[in-house]
This record gives structure tokens, sequence and C-alpha cells, in this order.
């Protein structure tokens, strides 16, 4: 039997696959697979109401996601946003930038974990200057 999904969902999915392609799929079949519940409300509330939204363009919201992630040190879901930040347009130079101002507000180590993943993920991707 084929599954219903909501509006919101095959947003969130449009979404996600605009930004990320086919590693936003891995990631929700890995999600799905330990919980799909949570797998539906992120894809439907993160990704098809929120990221959805009139206001911000995806670059910015991408920003805003990387500075929290940062402030907050979560290094594995800063990763994957900062990549999603790259494909969204930011510089290197924009991203450095929100990582020097959020060591205001989340310290110097919080700034140099996020740096770090940072420079991971500019080498993955061969962003240069």
């Amino acid at each position: 039997m084929e599954e219903k999904h909501s509006e919101r969902y095959k947003k969130g999915l449009h979404v996600g696959h605009e930004i990320w392609g086919a590693e936003f799929d891995e990631m929700m079949k890995t999600s799905r697979e330990v919980d799909p519940d949570l797998q539906r409300y992120t894809v439907e509330y993160v990704f098809g109401d929120i990221f959805h939204r009139a206001g911000l363009d995806l670059k910015t919201r991408s920003l805003c996601t990387v500075a929290a992630l940062a402030v907050l040190g979560r290094r594995n879901q800063l990763r994957f946003h900062l990549e999603g930040a790259v494909k969204n347009g930011a510089s290197k130079r924009e991203i450095l930038e929100v990582l020097i101002q959020m060591s205001v507000y989340g310290g110097f180590p919080a700034a140099w974990d996020a740096l770090s993943v940072a420079r991971d993920v500019f080498t993955k991707l061969g962003v240069k200057d």
C-alpha cells in the first residue's frame, strides 16, 4: 500500500532536496529507520513549515541555523547545516563572520569548535576564499 504524505511533508521534502539533494534522502532514510515519527515531524515542521516560510531566503535561514548550532555546540547538525549554507550560496567569508560573531555570544570554545567543523566542511566541498 502506498504511503500518503501531507502537503507539509511534501513541501519539506522539496526544501530538503533543494538544499542537500541525495544527502537529505539518506539522512531521512536513516532517521526514519530509527524513529519514523520524529523523522516526519522534522520534515513537516522544520523544512515544510519553517524553512518554507516567506520573509527570509534559504541562505539567510542557513546562516541563522549555523549561528544557533555553533553556540549550542551541536557539531553533527552544524556540519550538515554548514554544507547547506554553502549550497544555499553562503560564502566562506560570510560563514566565518557568523562564527566570529558567535564567539561573543557563545564563547570562544564554541566558536573554535565550530571553526573546526567549518574547516572540514570547506575542505570536503572544495570551498576556497
